[in-house]
């Protein structure tokens, strides 16, 4: 008897295990860095550039300095119409999964269309952000993971 639940524990654990190691293998890129912030590496001293990320419908939260005396300039953005500063753009997600996230901005106001791609590291520290602009490269930078929180910067 004692064989036996020895057998059914070691039997529901490694069902267990598998369960969990097939969940991490299958989240998407917002599932697996849900609350996550991140912080430009540059050598630009007003590089105050922040991206976030929530698994929700407000799935992208930015903050950025444009102008010193103004502060930060903060957003969170979801798919389909956003508007900040005057700033009217659709937004599509084209790719959330594992370790990249892609997506789309069409700018209403005028003809542009930019795509953000960022993709983190397999250590999970660093993310690289590329923005092409009309299928042209237009920016690549290094974020790291920071501790300091959208609502510590904007709110």
């Amino acid at each position: 008897m004692k064989r036996i639940r020895i057998q059914l524990i070691t039997i529901s654990f490694i069902f267990l295990l598998n369960c969990k190691g097939d969940n991490i293998l299958t989240q998407t890129f917002l599932e697996k860095y849900d609350g996550t912030f991140w912080k430009v590496q540059n050598e630009d001293p007003l590089g105050m550039d922040y991206y976030g990320f929530k698994s929700e419908r407000l799935f992208l939260h930015i903050a950025y300095i444009d102008n010193p005396e103004n502060g930060f300039t903060c957003g969170k953005i979801h798919e389909g119409d956003n508007t900040i500063n005057d700033d009217h753009f659709n937004v599509k997600i084209t790719k959330n999964s594992g370790n990249e996230l892609w997506v789309d901005i069409i700018y209403l106001d005028y003809v542009s269309n930019s795509t953000l791609k960022f993709i983190i590291n397999n250590g999970g520290s660093e993310m690289v952000v590329i923005q092409q602009n009309d299928g042209k490269l237009y920016s690549q930078e290094t974020y790291i993971l920071t501790f300091i929180s959208y609502d510590s910067l904007c709110n």
